[in-house]
């Protein structure tokens, strides 16, 4: 059991330095929290909706930053209500 534990968290820290990659690809696109206002965590809530495929997330970011920041908040409210059902 305890080799498994070791494999376990051998993986999850592939996995997560491979999602910190994610990330920063995507905000090398989209630019800087300052700059596009999505957080690191928005970042990475995206990149496990579209099942971290960098593309689709940084077509979806471009299309809200596109938006009026208005429009912007509202299409966040409705993503995080949809994820809360």
């Amino acid at each position: 059991m305890g080799r498994d534990l070791g494999r376990v968290g051998e993986w999850l820290v592939i996995h997560l330095g491979q999602f910190r990659h994610h990330i920063e690809s995507v905000r090398a696109a989209i630019g800087s929290e300052e700059q596009s206002g999505f957080t690191d965590s928005y970042v990475g809530d995206s990149l496990w909706d579209y099942n971290f495929d960098i593309e689709e997330t940084i077509k979806f970011a471009s299309m809200l930053l596109t938006k009026s920041p208005a429009a912007i908040r509202y299409t966040k409210e409705c993503i995080r209500a949809v994820r809360r059902t």
